[in-house]
């Protein structure tokens, strides 16, 4: 009986550190200018948010498959800001948020991680 109860506590850790909850984004334009083409993209999810304007915050939920990385690209002044993934935050049960400034790089309070 004991060792049926310790699996079953080590499976209901491991599913619970593999949650697929929702998670919340906030994407923030402080770069002066309209942003076009935005969209947060993950490994298994990309949500399309168009058009920011300067100082518009635009919330989102996505469905990330446990605790995953997420990164944003958008167009701006002619340019295509996209790192592929190589730049991205994480996601999961915290709310994020991104913040895009005026040099047009994404920043983070929670971090920017670069792989």
């Amino acid at each position: 009986m004991r060792f049926h109860t310790i699996i079953f506590v080590a499976v209901a850790a491991i599913l619970s550190g593999c949650s697929r909850g929702p998670a919340k984004i906030s994407v923030i334009n402080r770069s002066g200018v309209t942003i076009s083409n935005a969209c947060v993209s993950g490994p298994h999810f990309a949500v399309l948010l168009g058009t920011l304007t300067p100082d518009m915050q635009m919330d989102l939920v996505v469905q990330p498959r446990g605790e995953s990385h997420a990164w944003l690209s958008y167009e701006a002044g002619g340019q295509k800001i996209d790192s592929g993934g190589r730049d991205f935050f994480e996601v999961g049960r915290r709310p994020v948020l991104v913040v895009i400034g005026a040099d047009l790089k994404m920043t983070s309070p929670s971090g920017i991680k670069s792989q």
